[in-house]
């Protein structure tokens, strides 16, 4: 059995209980070993029956005392059972599950684990959850527990996954480099699947964790940075001329820049004379002047003979940066489109219109601005405002509108450094520091 292999290749799973997988994910053994526990419950502390507790879960081995006994009350039917060890026994309790009459076998031992009431003066548990004791048994364990849907429970699913691991035990492959592993002490691959689904101690489980989270992330980091080989490798990016036009920009401002924007934007300038495709984030607060960044670095963009183009994820934002963009480089000459799904159809037209023929220089919208049908003239710069995570595909069909733009990310989300390389890996990262006075 391999990663690849089907779920119905595993023990117990029919067509039926393959569709209440594939409603978890659940395709593949992969996905299956893939679907991580949200919490675990610790029973390798064993009580007495003497000493059950009303208050806490409770995890006991007792031996089961004759046959269970069943009756009803009102629409309900319940089967009774007797289980004791050398202190005390107790009456377990199911409701509406005849088959548990005969499901333990009398003279036999189980693990049991449920919560104790009492009531008419006895002491009962109703429907603990339990599991066969082998010659073997050493002692109670750490318990996992899945996020499931109707008809699949945490004792089917747990036994899955101890089939699964047994299937693909020791063959599962190491995508961590040793001298990695080595450097960082991490855990073996085999031995981290599978003390994340049964660990066998709570240290055993912080090393797996540690171990997966970690190639979780060195994976997407990879992947982000094989992008952005590829981002580069499309291509020289556009040189832009005439940088002394980002001065006479901020000129017309009714404001001073901050030192930390007139850090971003030489940054800027440096990557979009460089001859490579810009590919930045500029990350800071609401009021740090995210905005005036990149409409001078728009400026910049037309000054040249392009169009540049910003994309905002609600038509409030679109709407607000239209009116922003407006107001600044109207007196400019410049020609500010806006474009949106809501737009009506006359409307539309005639910026469709404007975009392609490059009578509109600058154009903001909505994510109606990579629709089929938005053709542009000459696009040399796109900006999208990350306020809900626009993802790196959204952004590379923004690009594909053009012939290798720059590409300018803004986002007001406060990310720690290390996060952002993680969230934003094919993108290099500017950070205005600095609110202005």
């Amino acid at each position: 059995m391999e990663r690849t292999s089907p779920i119905t290749e595993l023990k117990n799973v029919g067509e039926q209980r393959a569709k209440k997988l594939q409603r978890m994910g659940i395709e593949t053994i992969g996905d299956l070993l893939e679907h991580y526990p949200r919490d675990y419950k610790d029973r390798s502390r064993l009580t007495k029956i003497a000493d059950l507790s009303e208050t806490d879960e409770n995890t006991f081995l007792a031996r089961v005392k004759g046959e269970g006994q069943t009756g009803r009350r009102g629409r309900l039917t319940f089967t009774r059972l007797q289980v004791f060890d050398d202190t005390d026994e107790i009456t377990l309790l199911w409701y509406n599950q005849p088959y548990m009459k005969t499901a333990l076998k009398s003279g036999e031992v189980y693990l049991f684990t449920g919560r104790m009431q009492k009531k008419y003066n006895r002491r009962e548990i109703v429907s603990p959850e339990y599991e066969s004791i082998k010659d073997n048994f050493a002692g109670g364990r750490i318990v996992p527990v899945y996020p499931s849907v109707d008809g699949i429970s945490q004792k089917m699913l747990r036994s899955y996954l101890e089939e699964a691991l047994k299937q693909v035990s020791g063959t599962l492959t190491e995508e961590l480099p040793l001298w990695i592993r080595k450097k960082y002490h991490l855990a073996e691959k085999n031995f981290a699947q599978t003390n994340i689904h049964f660990p066998r101690t709570e240290e055993a489980f912080y090393d797996a964790r540690r171990r997966l989270v970690f190639e979780e992330f060195f994976l997407l980091q990879t992947a982000l940075f094989s992008l952005r080989e590829e981002l580069l490798g499309r291509g020289s990016g556009i040189v832009m001329e005439h940088p002394e036009a980002i001065d006479e920009f901020q000129k017309s401002l009714p404001f001073s820049m901050t030192n930390a924007q007139k850090k971003v934007l030489s940054e800027i300038a440096a990557d979009m004379t460089s001859g490579k495709i810009m590919s930045r984030l500029v990350q800071g607060d609401v009021g740090s002047g995210k905005t005036a960044v990149a409409m001078a670095a728009a400026y910049w963009a037309i000054q040249n003979g392009y169009q540049a183009v910003l994309m905002a994820p609600t038509e409030v934002l679109a709407e607000q940066h239209g009116k922003s963009f407006t107001e600044l480089f109207a007196p400019l000459g410049i020609e500010v489109a806006l474009l949106t799904g809501s737009m009506k159809a006359k409307e539309k037209r005639e910026a469709l219109a404007k975009i392609a023929d490059g009578t509109a220089q600058m154009i903001v919208g909505t994510h109606a601005v990579i629709q089929k049908g938005v053709e542009y003239h000459k696009i040399g710069l796109v900006i999208t405002d990350e306020q809900h995570r626009f993802g790196v595909r959204q952004r590379s069909m923004l690009a594909e509108k053009g012939e290798n733009p720059h590409v300018l990310v803004m986002t007001a989300t406060p990310i720690p450094r290390t996060l952002a390389l993680i969230l934003y890996g094919d993108l290099d990262i500017s950070i205005i520091d600095e609110l202005p006075p």
